[in-house]
C-alpha cells in the first residue's frame, strides 16, 4: 500500500467524496504523523480565515452604521427646523397620560433618536400637561412619583395643566409622594382638573404656596372650596359639579362658569352667588335640570353673561334655561343634546321625554325675546321640528351667525324604504328663511341680518333646490350693495350632508352654488358618512 504522503493531498480537501474514500486504510504510523501535520496546518489556516471573517463582519457592521447615519442625516425630517419640530411635539403632547405599561407621548418622542431627545428635553411645554389616574397604578409602584417629578422638573417654569383622577388610597405613601411633588409646584398650576373635592382638599393641604397662576379649575363632583378665592386669586374659569348650593365667596374676576350634573335648585343657588360678578361673560350648563325637592325655584338674572352654552340630556335640562334664567346681555347661545349612540335618531321613550319642552315652546320664545341681542345661535341634535326652530329664529332679529346640526328622524322614503330624513332642515325651513319681495310688506322677515350659515343635514330627501333658492335670494354681490335689499347679504355658507352607504353623491342642484362662489360668496359643501369617516365628495370654496 502506498504511503499517504505519496497521494495527492487534494483528495483530503476535495468535494468529491469518492476521492476521499480511495485514500489507503489502515494508516501507518508515518501516515498518521503526516495527517496530523496537515490537520494542524489546516486548523491554523481556518483560524486565520475566521479572524479575517470576524474583521470583515465588524467592518460590515461599521459600514452599515455609517450608511444608516448618513441616510438618517439625509432624511427629509432633518430639514425641519428645530423650532418647527418643537412646535409639532407640542401639538402631540398636549395630553400626556401616565400609564404603568404604555409610555406617555412626551416619553415616546424623547426615545426616538438623539436629536429628538434633545429637542424634547429643550421644549418644556411638552412636559407641562399630564393626567394622573391613580386607579391604574399599583399602590406600591414607586415609578409614579418619579415620573411625575420628571415631568415637573422638565417643564421648568412652564405653566402646568394637570388632571387628577380617582381619589383612592389617598393615604398610601406612593400617592402621598405623588401629591407632594405636585403641591410643591402649585405656584405654576394653570389648568387643573380634579375628580372630587376630597382629592382637591388633600392636595391643597400640601400647598407650599398659593396657586397664584391657577386660571382654570374643574371639580367633577363635590363642594366648592370655601377658601377658593384665597387659594386661587386669579381664577378665570370654573367648571364644577356641585352636590349642593352651599354659599361661598365668589371669585371676583371669574370670566367663565360651567355647572354640570346637578339639580335646578343647586344650580340656581350657585348662579345667585355669581350673578354679582361683573366679569362673568360665559355660562355653561351641562345636564342641569329637574328638582331635588318640591320647593319653588326662583328666577335669577345674570346681567353680565354674554355667552350661554347648554348641553341637555333630557327635556328638563332644556326647560331650566327659560324657566329660571334671565340674560339681558346674551349675544351667543349654544344648545346641544348629548347623544350616547352614533345613530342620530332618538327612541320613543326619549321622544316622550322631550314633549314637555315642546309644549313650552312659547315660553322659550319669550326667553329669546328678552335676549333679542343674540347674534350667534348654535343648535345640535335638538329634537325640534322645523316649525319650532322657525319660531325661535323669528324672535332673534339681530342674529348674524346660525349653525344647526339636524338630529334626523326615521321616514318612509321612495318605494316605502325606511330612511333618515331631516326634522329641522326641511323645505319649509328654507322657505321661511327665503326673504319675501320688497313689495310684500306684510310678511315678516326672519333673521334679516343673517351673514354666516352652517347646516349639518341628512342627505336622504334633502331639498337641495330649496337651499339654492334661499341662498340665491340672500346673497348680494358687491356690485349690488347699492340697491335696496330687504335682508343683509350672506358672507359664508357651509353645508355638511350626512348619509349612509359607501357611495355618497352630492345633489346636482348644488352645482348652482358655483356661480355664487365665483361672485364672492364663501361656499363649502361636503358629504360624509354617519360614522364621521372621510368625505366621499366635496366642493370647497
Amino acid at each position: 500500500m502506498a504511503p499517504i504522503n505519496t497521494i495527492s493531498m487534494e483528495a483530503l480537501s476535495s468535494e468529491n467524496i469518492e476521492a476521499f474514500r480511495e485514500l489507503p486504510r489502515p494508516l501507518s504510523a508515518f501516515d498518521k504523523h503526516t495527517l496530523s501535520l496537515h490537520l494542524r496546518d489546516a486548523q491554523k489556516d481556518l483560524e486565520v480565515c475566521e479572524t479575517h471573517i470576524a474583521k470583515l463582519i465588524d467592518q460590515r457592521a461599521k459600514l452599515q452604521r455609517t450608511i444608516g447615519r448618513c441616510q438618517s442625516l439625509l432624511a427629509p425630517v432633518n430639514d425641519v427646523p428645530t423650532e418647527i419640530l418643537a412646535s409639532i411635539f407640542e401639538s402631540c403632547c398636549h395630553k400626556n397620560v401616565f400609564h404603568p405599561v404604555v409610555d406617555s407621548s412626551a416619553l415616546i418622542l424623547s426615545k426616538v433618536c438623539h436629536r429628538w431627545r434633545q429637542v424634547a428635553l429643550s421644549t418644556p411645554k411638552i412636559w407641562s400637561s399630564f393626567s394622573v389616574h391613580f386607579e391604574r397604578w399599583d399602590v406600591d409602584d414607586y415609578r409614579l412619583p418619579r415620573i411625575v417629578k420628571a415631568f415637573v422638573d422638565r417643564s421648568r417654569s412652564s405653566p402646568l395643566s394637570i388632571k387628577l383622577e380617582d381619589d383612592y388610597f389617598l393615604d398610601h405613601p406612593t400617592v402621598v409622594r405623588t401629591l407632594e411633588v405636585l403641591a410643591k409646584a402649585s405656584f405654576r398650576w394653570f389648568n387643573v382638573g380634579v375628580c372630587s373635592t376630597t382629592l382637591w382638599d388633600r392636595v391643597s393641604d400640601l400647598f407650599g404656596e398659593y396657586a397664584q397662576c391657577l386660571a382654570h379649575l374643574r371639580l367633577d363632583t363635590g363642594e366648592l372650596p370655601s377658601d377658593l378665592s384665597t387659594i386661587a386669586p386669579n381664577l378665570l374659569s370654573l367648571d364644577i359639579g356641585p352636590r349642593s348650593g352651599r354659599a361661598h365667596s365668589p371669585c371676583k374676576q371669574l370670566k367663565a362658569l360651567t355647572i354640570r350634573e346637578c339639580f335646578a335648585d343647586t344650580a340656581i343657588s350657585m348662579l345667585q352667588t355669581y350673578s354679582r360678578v361683573i366679569t362673568l361673560e360665559t355660562l355653561g350648563l351641562d345636564n342641569v335640570g329637574d328638582y331635588s325637592d318640591e320647593r319653588e325655584v326662583p328666577q335669577v338674572e345674570m346681567p353680565w353673561v354674554k355667552n350661554l352654552k347648554v348641553v341637555a340630556h333630557n327635556g328638563d335640562d332644556f326647560l331650566f334655561i327659560y324657566q329660571h334664567l334671565r340674560l339681558p346681555q346674551l349675544q351667543s347661545l349654544s344648545i346641544s343634546v348629548e347623544r350616547y349612540t352614533d345613530f342620530c335618531v332618538i327612541d320613543y321613550n326619549e321622544e316622550r321625554n322631550w314633549r314637555e319642552w315642546v309644549a313650552h315652546a312659547s315660553t322659550m320664545q319669550t326667553f329669546l325675546q328678552s335676549a333679542s341681542s343674540v347674534t350667534a345661535l348654535h343648535i345640535e341634535n335638538l329634537p325640534a321640528s322645523d316649525a319650532h326652530i322657525i319660531g325661535f329664529l323669528s324672535s332673534l332679529p339681530n342674529l348674524q351667525t346660525l349653525s344647526i346640526h339636524d338630529l334626523g328622524q326615521v321616514t318612509d322614503g321612495p318605494g316605502g324604504q325606511r330612511c333618515i330624513s331631516n326634522r329641522t332642515i326641511t323645505s319649509a325651513f328654507f322657505g321661511c328663511l327665503s326673504p319675501s319681495p320688497p313689495s310684500d310688506e306684510n310678511t315678516p322677515i326672519i333673521v334679516p341680518k343673517l351673514a354666516d350659515l352652517t347646516l349639518h343635514a341628512r342627505l336622504d330627501l334633502f331639498d337641495a333646490q330649496a337651499l339654492v333658492d334661499m341662498v340665491s335670494l340672500r346673497w348680494i354681490p358687491e356690485s349690488g350693495h347699492g340697491k335696496v335689499a330687504v335682508v343683509g347679504s350672506l358672507r359664508s355658507v357651509e353645508i355638511v350632508l350626512v348619509g349612509s352607504g359607501e357611495q355618497l353623491e352630492l345633489p346636482g342642484e348644488l352645482e348652482l352654488l358655483h356661480r355664487l362662489k365665483d361672485e364672492g360668496l364663501r361656499v363649502k359643501v361636503t358629504a360624509s358618512l354617519d360614522s364621521d369617516s372621510e368625505s366621499e365628495a366635496s366642493d370647497d370654496g
